[in-house]
């Protein structure tokens, strides 16, 4: 989703400078319009620093980019509860089990009780 929505406004831009990838690739010459293909070579950092004029432009692929997805919020304040939980520990001092609904002490028993 995130990068039909870069690929949506990025299609077709002019770029102002020789766009390379790996070992000096060309997907597009200074004058060029950036094509589909092109876009979806490009690594995401690259997408952050495109030599295009049109400034707000970049601005708002830059936002795409940054924004989060839902899926990692969740995920993110679902591993952050689970942390504190931990962080938290037990309230029962050592020794003591907790089973079903009652609280039991466990005791070692002497051999031959």
């Amino acid at each position: 989703m995130r990068e039909s929505k870069i690929q949506q406004l990025l299609d077709g831009v002019k770029v102002t400078d020789d766009l390379t990838v790996g070992r000096g690739e060309v997907l597009a010459k200074k004058g060029q319009k950036l094509t589909a293909e092109a876009l979806r070579r490009l690594p995401k950092s690259k997408l952050m620093d495109l030599p295009i004029r049109d400034t707000r432009l970049l601005e708002k692929v830059r936002l795409i980019i940054a924004r989060p997805t839902h899926r990692s919020r969740s995920s993110s304040s679902s591993n952050q509860e689970r942390i504190e939980l931990l962080r938290q520990g037990d309230e029962l001092p050592p020794g003591v089990i907790k089973a079903g609904q009652g609280v039991h002490r466990h005791e070692a028993q002497a051999p031959g009780r």
